[in-house]
């Protein structure tokens, strides 16, 4: 039988549309090697949830506000 544990960190946050939070969430995902992270009120610029790193997928629900 295989013993191996696997190990998922995940954070929920609301960055209330912040360009800061998301620069502060994006390090600190990196430092503390992050699998999922749930956001919600994202730093939205064109329409779209900017300032995240490409490695993440993303996955929207409804439309951005602006």
């Amino acid at each position: 039988m295989d013993n191996t544990i696997i190990e998922v960190k995940c954070v929920q946050i609301n960055l209330q549309h912040s360009r800061g939070a998301t620069a502060n969430l994006i390090k600190y995902a990196a430092d503390n090697k992050v699998d999922i992270i749930c956001i919600q009120e994202p730093y939205i610029y064109q329409r779209s949830a900017a300032g995240l790193d490409y490695k993440y997928r993303t996955y929207t629900a409804g439309e951005a506000q602006s």
